[in-house]
């Protein structure tokens, strides 16, 4: 005799909580280009063209966050030449947010 067997596999889900590790660009809007990620430091390529021509202070501070270094871009990661973290009017800036 021929007998029908089920095999059944056990999924567990979790939820993944919030922690303080996330890394921090996942809070921040307009971002061209991640340059580096972790939970106390984002440097990005940030469009601050975005909101009428905003600072990297400005573009930080949206995420609850204070722009620690600023830099021109060379249309990448590159940094050109360190700018003032007040600086308006530029499309894209390098911005170094941390934690406040």
């Amino acid at each position: 005799t021929t007998t029908s067997r089920n095999y059944y596999d056990d999924y567990l889900c979790f939820a993944k909580e919030q922690t303080q590790d996330e890394p921090l660009c996942d809070k921040l809007s307009n971002v061209r280009t991640v340059c580096l990620s972790s939970p106390t430091v984002c440097e990005a390529q940030a469009n601050l063209k975005q909101n009428g021509k905003e600072s990297c202070d400005s573009w930080c501070g949206r995420s609850s966050l204070v722009c620690d270094q600023a830099w021109n871009d060379k249309n990448s990661c590159g940094k050109k030449k360190t700018i003032p973290c007040s600086k308006t009017g530029k499309n894209y800036s390098i911005c170094s947010c941390k934690k406040s």
